[in-house]
Formats: C-alpha cells, sequence, structure tokens
C-alpha cells in the first residue's frame, strides 16, 4: 500500500499541489512566448524552487510564436527587479505534444 499524497499550498489559497514521483508538469500559454507567459513560467520556478519543490516543471509557449525570439526587454528588465533572470528564455511556438 502507498503512502498518502503530500500538498502543499502555495500564497494559502486555491487547489493543493499533490507531490508523487511524477513531476507537476505546467504550461504557460500566451500569443507570442515573449512577455506574458515567459515571466510566467519565471515566476513559478522561482516560487517552486524556493518552496523546495523538484517535482514541479513549468514551461512556457505561445500560440503565435517566431521560435527562438528573445523575450522583450521590457519582460526580462521587469522579471530581473524580481530577481529573477529571464533572458535565457526562447520562444516556442504552442504544439500538440506539450
Amino acid at each position: 500500500m502507498t503512502a498518502p499524497a503530500r500538498s502543499v499550498h502555495i500564497g494559502g489559497q486555491g487547489s493543493p499541489i499533490p507531490t508523487g514521483a511524477a513531476p507537476l508538469r505546467i504550461l504557460f500559454v500566451c500569443t507570442g512566448n515573449t512577455c506574458r507567459s515567459p515571466m510566467a513560467e519565471g515566476l513559478c520556478t522561482a516560487i517552486t524552487h524556493k518552496l523546495g519543490r523538484s517535482d514541479v516543471q513549468a514551461t512556457s509557449a505561445g500560440v503565435n510564436a517566431a521560435e527562438g525570439s528573445l523575450p522583450s526587454l521590457h519582460a526580462a528588465c521587469v522579471m530581473r527587479e524580481m530577481g529573477i533572470e529571464i533572458s535565457n528564455h526562447r520562444s516556442r511556438q504552442l504544439r500538440a505534444e506539450m
């Protein structure tokens, strides 16, 4: 018999995130994958690392992304001010297998 899954609440709100053997995969989607979704990916990654959650994998994509584009300068600057670096991000087109 397996032990019941533990759970963690982020920010004290919403549904718990179950912890277990399989990683929790989170996909953030926006239009071009150069502003909103990379910012969300970076923020999610920073939060999960701060919580010690190695079982959460955040990624992002765009519905109309130009593959390989850099994040917008404004998005990178705002995230850098928060202590989160997204300048190495490269945009990806949303695909069914994601």
